[in-house]
């Protein structure tokens, strides 16, 4: 697997990328709330996933002039997916 920083910070693609962001967060925050509605609680797990998810859509909808925006945005995404993953080894190192 290649690491690939050209596209990181490309510029937007638009509807076509974004749709797939959006309704991804769509599906997690679906999920959060039928989960709430099922058992009580919500995993926060799927907020994380849908709010990563709609960082990432909202940065493919930007105009591109607003390159700083979208990279801020994308990497706040990865951020976030980062800190999922960094609370998931603490649970099972700690």
């Amino acid at each position: 697997m290649e690491l690939r920083l050209d596209r990181f910070a490309a510029e937007p693609r638009g509807w076509e990328t974004a749709r797939v962001f959006v309704f991804g967060s769509l599906a997690f925050f679906g999920l959060y709330a039928s989960f709430a509605v099922v058992s009580g609680t919500g995993d926060a797990t799927m907020l994380v996933f849908g709010v990563a998810n709609a960082m990432a859509g909202v940065a493919e909808l930007l105009p591109k002039r607003r390159q700083r925006w979208v990279n801020a945005l994308r990497a706040g995404a990865v951020g976030v997916l980062l800190l999922v993953v960094a609370g998931a080894l603490g649970r099972l190192l700690g």
